[in-house]
């Protein structure tokens, strides 16, 4: 269990759930500014939960 590298399976997930986001609102909405936006900040989310799931790896006591 911990040769596991939770960080690359979370950027996965989030990768996956971002495209999911996007194309569910260009469904919705069409192409919009505010999709601009929305490329911006899911790819500052995605590395965000990367580095915090790999500081809870190398460092849990500061997490409990």
């Amino acid at each position: 269990m911990r040769k596991i590298k939770w960080e690359n399976i979370s950027i996965i997930i989030m990768v996956v759930l971002d495209i999911l986001s996007v194309v569910s609102h260009i469904k919705l909405n069409g192409l919009y500014i505010g999709l601009v936006g929305e490329l911006v900040i899911y790819p500052l989310m995605t590395f965000g939960v990367y580095y915090i799931v790999k500081d809870i790896r190398k460092n849990p006591k500061n997490w409990i």
